[in-house]
């Protein structure tokens, strides 16, 4: 049989992916030991902003920011993960390197990351500085 063609549905039109993803992630986070609630799972595939913003215009606060803080987290390490890449291309700028180190540093002890997620810390921290 020939191939006439692919479809492919990357965005949950033609196949409803979006059950699958929400009961992955809630079983994921069980399994690891961090219960994680549909809205939590949602937050992850960037709904977080529309969900946190929904919950706040119904006045309930504590939910929304319950939201955000997924979505935060997310992101941060994201970007952790980017800086250190960053920082192992700044070898060769001492100064770049401290202020790019000092600055990562500061992001991870603001999100409380050394508790949360200390393998991020500890690939920026085992990064040697340029002489």
């Amino acid at each position: 049989m020939k191939i006439q063609g692919v479809i492919s549905d990357m965005d949950g039109v033609i196949l409803d992916s979006e059950k699958l993803y929400v009961r992955f992630w809630c079983e994921a986070g069980r399994f690891y030991g961090f219960p994680m609630e549909e809205k939590h799972a949602l937050s992850i595939r960037s709904m977080a902003r529309p969900l946190a913003s929904a919950y706040h215009f119904l006045g309930n606060k504590k939910e929304a920011r319950s939201i955000l803080q997924v979505g935060i987290f997310q992101h941060t390490v994201i970007l952790m993960n980017l800086l250190s890449i960053y920082l192992g291309l700044c070898l060769d700028n001492a100064e770049t390197f401290e202020e790019t180190g000092r600055r990562a540093l500061a992001i991870a002890g603001a999100f409380n990351l050394n508790k949360l997620h200390p393998g991020i810390i500890r690939e920026i921290i085992d990064i040697e500085p340029p002489c």
